[in-house]
């Protein structure tokens, strides 16, 4: 979807964002708090209505954006969080910027690749092309390495997670 399209849509409805054409039953599913040229940033909820971390979303891998239906029914009415969402300049690269303000604030990350292999770690470094981290097993939480990630290949990352909460609480 492009910008434009997306800046119609009330911000003050929960929706339901399809990012994953080959896993169509998988989606986000909250707020969108933030619309920038290339990427949206969603407050996500999980399925039992609690805050699930904020996701920054490159906007040409939506392809579809669903409001009132009845799986929404139930979470019309969900708590905002007492987490503070990344706050992000609109000047410069948006999915750099997010990675920079969780390598600053010490966040675990979770980061889904085009290769569509999930990676949870800590940002070790972050330069125009590559990311370095500091990888976490997600069954056990133990260090799992050193990853090195072109930037081009991240499709999205998610933080403050309900499951890298626990982790940062474990870790």
């Amino acid at each position: 979807m492009n910008r434009q399209q997306l800046e119609k849509l009330n911000r003050d409805c929960i929706y339901e964002v399809y990012e994953d054409r080959e896993e169509t039953n998988e989606f986000y599913m909250g707020y969108i708090k933030a619309i920038f040229k290339k990427y949206i940033i969603i407050e996500n909820y999980h399925r039992s209505g609690q805050f699930d971390g904020f996701a920054i979303i490159a906007n040409e891998n939506i392809f579809k954006i669903q409001k009132g239906t009845k799986y929404l029914e139930p979470y019309k009415n969900v708590k905002s969080p007492q987490i503070q969402m990344p706050e992000l300049s609109s000047k410069g690269d948006t999915l750099y910027n997010f990675l920079q303000w969780a390598k600053e604030n010490k966040k675990i990350v979770e980061l889904t690749t085009v290769w569509d292999e999930l990676i949870i770690g800590e940002i070790d470094v972050l330069d125009d092309e590559l990311l370095s981290m500091n990888v976490l097993l997600s069954d056990d939480f133990s260090p799992d390495g050193q990853c090195f990630i072109e930037y081009e290949s991240i499709l999205d990352v998610c933080v403050d997670t309900l499951k890298l909460r626990f982790m940062e609480e474990c870790c």
